[in-house]
């Protein structure tokens, strides 16, 4: 008698998503620097909203890609 499994589910890679998450991290921060910083009394609110966007992709970008790029390296040693 022969019996299906169901169950079985696709293994995905789980990397895929987090290059995605730091590559589009990387691109707003080199957007930051694109960015003119605005003139007139309001340019302090330009200034403010690209810290906080900086402060916050930073790290993802850096953090991000170096596990990136351990596990590129590691992965090549797998022979």
């Amino acid at each position: 008698m022969v019996t299906k499994n169901n169950n079985v589910k696709a293994e995905s890679d789980p990397g895929c998503g987090r290059l995605v998450v730091v590559i589009i991290s990387i691109l707003i921060f080199v957007g930051l620097f694109i960015v003119p910083d605005g003139s007139g009394e309001n340019a302090w609110i330009i200034t403010a909203i690209k810290a906080i966007v900086g402060v916050i992709t930073f790290p993802i970008a850096a953090i991000g890609g170096l596990i990136i790029a351990t596990e590129v390296l590691e992965s090549g040693n797998d022979q």
